[in-house]
């Protein structure tokens, strides 16, 4: 429940936003440049927009109040800062406004996804423009015998976020990233001196080959007056078919993309219209209340018991629709029980004495040895409840994930709930009428290892949890309960989260000692404490011949022998059908957070297929913890903005875009495209992929993007002449590469 001091701050920030959108007023930008002050001020030169540097006449404005011009969605062409109150246009804005309008074509295969900016701005700074609309008109009329393309024109956004970390390879300080892909018609205010909107085209498998033509009209108003820009868009849709299978998606073995989504944490943001109330994890008189009366309707509820949200049925099933819409268009495959622990089991105490005391069980099960405590006491047993586990399945079997990955263990005291129940406080409803135990001490120390009180669950409970577990997803496996969209057995992994080798291999041993028949899968986050050094025993135990998937911080891997050495191993798991990915982390690149060079989140799936890996992943989808879709702003960022979430709320009709997924997305298309054309013998993809390959160059100071020049070097021979390329070169180059050959080889005239 809301507290009224912070239902009164909402109130007042509401008030504030309103008259802000509604005045309309620009808000005041600082022009000079601070490229000669970069060192003391934002420390490297990494993203300053210095525009074109062509010396040609001025182009004449498409219109006496704001221009436009085209770029690609792998740039930032907006970089605007915030220091001492003063918000800072990071560049060179006079030979930005330069820019030559260069209008290409949107070229899609059959189920593709293709895209690109229209930036907007405005001729002096100081004018009012309000009412922003943008609409697209198709320029043909045969729509009875023709599926044309989806083409959208969105607003993107602009995110404010401050980044506080002092290790991150992005600006330490606020800044506004034009991130966010509204579904908005109309823009109330043009507040930056810039607007870019992302024009985007869809296709599927019905969709008729051919050009269609499309008018884009921009509308405004400028001291009351209506004002119009128009412009034109095509697109050209070839006979080519980005190949799917019979279900719509590709063999996961081929190429994906992973990113978490956890089923509770967003509903509340992305149903804007539910009917809901969350439970704390120590409960407070009213939810107890609520949870004690047997007149409750629970029915046609989501309920993830004291620590997680419920939404109503109808609600759950909207945002489903919208997970499986990301999990079908990027080919993920697994879904990830929330909070890195096993609390999504729930494990009930049942204290068996006639008259217990139950403040002195609970104050023992809450001390240094409280699992010790439970195993040796005659009166106490311990009942596991699949209800929060049901609930999670069944959100990751509707929204089409195949797979299911169960953490194993977690580094704070959240590795297990425990319930406690008694004659004086029994189950309502399976149910516990108390909070739960809080088991303080942490399963895993300061150094990285296991700890005593983890072994004693290792050893004396997790066995029969495991027996307990199997048998009840062989029993809903058998009722047809737990089968995937394809009608076959979802398949479940333990998966171990940046944890030592040593650790991962202690609890894995125990599962497979129990022999449960192959029923449950290994997986391993191989990050910052899984150490492995480049010598044949260690590759050997913790690469290749143990975990059936496993995801690799590049960094570390990628460096040995330039990638050569980890291809070899990706090569000799591919040989066993084991997977492995590659995965982006804070604090390192290619991260894909706010402030990150944009071209990061296309390039990461190059990366991973150029070592021949069978995708990419990015920690999560929808980890955002505040309504940064009404707010306009990350408030919560543990770590560099937008690390944990690559969708927004949205307005209510479901989350939307970034630009960043959107480079995810289109990248994943390209991949598949080249292992196409690889299997119809048109080229080797290691061949045109040997230049993707770990650089710290990774600055967005790519003077070419101004005038799209770049879109002239059509063939390996020129890439071939450049050493140490950018993040950007090396990906536009594949994205060019790509459009060019579909231009030249596949489009009917």
């Amino acid at each position: 429940m809301k507290s009224k001091k912070t239902g009164l701050i909402l109130m007042i920030t509401l008030f504030l936003l309103s008259i802000l959108i509604a005045s309309a007023v620009p808000i005041t930008i600082n022009f000079l440049s601070l490229h000669n002050d970069w060192d003391k001020v934002w420390k490297k030169e990494y993203d300053y927009q210095e525009g074109t540097k062509e010396t040609t006449k001025p182009k004449k404005p498409a219109n006496e109040y704001v221009d436009y011009f085209f770029g690609d969605s792998l740039f930032k062409n907006d970089s605007f800062y915030e220091k001492n109150n003063t918000i800072t246009y990071n560049g060179d804005w006079s030979q930005v406004k330069k820019t030559t309008v260069v209008n290409k074509d949107l070229i899609c295969w059959k189920n593709d996804f293709q895209s690109k900016q229209l930036i907007l701005f405005k001729i002096n700074n100081n004018t009012i423009v309000k009412g922003l609309e943008i609409n697209i008109k198709p320029l043909f009329n045969n729509f009875s015998s023709v599926t044309p393309p989806t083409v959208k024109v969105q607003f993107i956004k602009p995110i404010k976020a401050r980044n506080n970390v002092s290790s991150s390879s992005i600006y330490k300080g606020t800044y506004y990233s034009f991130d966010e892909i509204s579904t908005d018609s109309v823009l109330k205010t043009f507040a930056f001196p810039m607007q870019p909107i992302l024009l985007s085209a869809t296709t599927n498998n019905e969709t008729t080959t051919g050009t269609f033509n499309y008018e884009v009209n921009i509308n405004f108003k400028v001291n009351n007056e209506l004002q119009l820009i128009q412009t034109e868009q095509k697109v050209v849709v070839v006979d080519k078919n980005v190949k799917v299978d019979n279900y719509g998606s590709h063999d996961v073995k081929d190429f994906g993309y992973e990113s978490m989504i956890f089923s509770h944490n967003s509903q509340k943001f992305i149903s804007k219209n539910w009917d809901s109330r969350t439970l704390a994890p120590t409960c407070n008189n009213d939810d107890l209340v609520i949870i004690n009366n047997p007149s409750f309707d629970w029915n046609g509820y989501h309920y993830l018991d004291e620590r997680y949200w419920f939404l109503k049925d109808d609600n759950v099933k909207g945002y489903e629709k919208w997970v499986r819409d990301c999990v079908d268009s990027l080919n993920m495959s697994y879904g990830y029980f929330t909070d890195f622990g096993l609390p999504y089991l729930k494990m009930i105490i049942q204290n068996h004495e006639e008259n217990p005391n139950d403040l002195k069980s609970i104050e023992i099960l809450n001390n240094q040895k409280g699992l010790e405590d439970l195993i040796s006491n005659p009166n106490l047993s311990l009942q596991l409840s699949f209800e929060i586990f049901d609930k999670f399945v069944d959100f990751f079997k509707n929204s089409n994930y195949t797979k299911i990955y169960i953490p194993a263990i977690i580094r704070n005291n959240f590795n297990i709930a425990l319930y406690y129940s008694s004659k004086n406080y029994p189950l309502i409803n399976n149910r516990s009428p108390l909070p739960q135990v809080i088991f303080h001490n942490r399963f895993i120390d300061g150094k990285g290892f296991l700890t005593r009180e983890a072994k004693v669950f290792y050893n004396d409970i997790f066995p029969k949890y495991l027996n307990q577990l199997a048998k009840h997803i062989n029993n809903k496996i058998d009722s047809g309960e737990y089968l995937n969209f394809k009608g076959e057995p979802l398949k479940f992994f333990f998966s171990f989260d940046e944890t030592k080798y040593e650790v991962n291999k202690f609890v894995w041993d125990i599962v497979q000692k129990e022999k449960l028949d192959n029923l449950f899968g290994s997986h391993v986050y191989a990050g910052w404490e899984y150490k492995v050094q480049n010598r044949s025993d260690q590759i050997s135990t913790r690469l290749i011949d143990n975990w059936d998937e496993l995801t690799l911080n590049p960094l570390p891997f990628l460096a040995w022998d330039n990638g050569k050495k980890i291809k070899e191993i990706i090569n000799q798991r591919k040989t066993r059908g084991l997977i492995t990915r590659f995965y982006s982390t804070w604090g390192e690149y290619p991260g894909s957070y706010l402030g990150s060079n944009p071209a990061e989140s296309y390039w990461g799936p190059l990366l991973a297929r150029s070592v021949n890996a069978n995708g990419w992943h990015k920690f999560q989808l929808d980890g955002f913890r505040n309504d940064i879709s009404l707010d306009n702003e990350d408030t919560s960022a543990v770590y560099e903005p937008g690390d944990a979430y690559q969708l927004y709320p949205g307005s209510g009709d479901g989350p939307n875009l970034s630009l960043r997924l959107v480079n995810f997305i289109e990248s994943i298309k390209t991949v598949w495209k080249l292992n196409q054309l690889q299997k119809e013998g048109k080229f080797v993809v290691s061949d045109l992929l040997k230049n993707i390959k770990l650089t710290k160059n990774a600055n967005q100071n790519t003077p070419y993007k101004w005038n799209l020049n770049y879109w002239n070097w059509t063939s390996l021979e020129k890439m071939n002449l450049k050493k140490d390329l950018r993040v950007s070169e090396q990906t536009e180059f594949v994205k060019i590469f790509i459009y060019e050959y579909t231009r030249n080889n596949l489009v009917v005239n």
